[in-house]
């Protein structure tokens, strides 16, 4: 095929792609729709009303609840986390170990005394 064909080619397809891009740009946004939520009537300005203990009841969903137990249940401190954390170091040292060269060396010396001097 001739390089003028080719180069034809894909200089219009890099218009009709430009063009395609200006006319995505060029879209509107739909209508934003109101909240799904009711706003409060009154807000703390201050920011600090305290949230209640159970904040995540008030959404009244069973599946929520059960994955917040669930999620409070299983939660470790940040002692333990750090101790996993030390001792997941400590298995991934000791795995390694094998994958590198081990070198050994001995030196000594030794004197006789025959008795001949």
């Amino acid at each position: 095929m001739h390089p003028l064909v080719v180069s034809w080619s894909r200089a219009r397809a890099a218009v009709l792609s430009a063009l395609l891009l200006a006319l995505a740009a060029c879209a509107g946004q739909p209508p934003s729709s109101s909240p799904p939520v009711a706003t409060p009537e009154l807000f703390s300005r201050s920011g600090e009303a305290a949230a209640p203990q159970q904040w995540w009841v008030a959404f009244d969903d069973a599946a929520l609840n059960r994955l917040v137990d669930r999620a409070l249940g299983a939660n470790l401190d940040l002692q333990a986390a750090y101790q996993r954390l030390n001792q997941a170091r400590a298995v991934r040292a000791r795995q390694e170990a094998g994958l590198f060269p081990s070198l050994e060396a001995r030196a000594g010396a030794e004197r006789r005394d025959d008795g001949d001097s």
